[in-house]
């Protein structure tokens, strides 16, 4: 089994992890770090904790994936793949949705809603559409 700080490529222990977290990012910015990750032949290693599993990592994926809900609303979302493909270690499990998911510097990335544990995927649909998603519901300037 791979550490998060051998797929990332960084020395950094559990304790390390941000005691906060920060800002949202854009999806413009999760892609140029999972960019960077990719170039520096590394992993974009990405945390929650949730409700059942409590703090997991995983790697995210290059896929941006497209859901369509039962009642017709079309999203895109981001996907993470479990550390070890084998059931065992896996990022997310029923209980976990509505968990942040950050990066190593504390940046929210998005927010998880489901998995599929066939594929060892989990679903995250990226913070900025939830925030945008906000401000159009409650007719706001700004949400941050």
């Amino acid at each position: 089994m791979k550490t998060a700080s051998e797929l990332s490529g960084q020395t950094l222990r559990r304790s390390e992890l941000p005691r906060h977290l920060k800002r949202a990012l854009s999806f413009t910015e999760v892609s140029g770090k999972l960019e960077q990750a990719e170039a520096g032949n590394k992993k974009f290693v990405v945390w929650k904790c949730g409700r059942t599993t409590n703090h997991t990592f995983g790697v995210l994926s290059g896929v941006l994936s497209m859901y369509q809900s039962p009642n017709g609303v079309v999203s895109d979302e981001i996907l993470v793949k479990d550390k070890v493909s084998n059931g065992n270690d896996v990022f997310s499990k029923e209980g976990d949705s509505g968990s942040f998911v950050w990066d190593s510097q504390g940046y929210v990335v998005g927010l998880l809603w489901g998995g599929n544990g066939q594929s060892f995927m989990s679903y995250v649909t990226p913070m900025e559409a939830i925030l945008q998603d906000i401000a159009s519901v409650c007719e706001a300037r700004e949400v941050k």
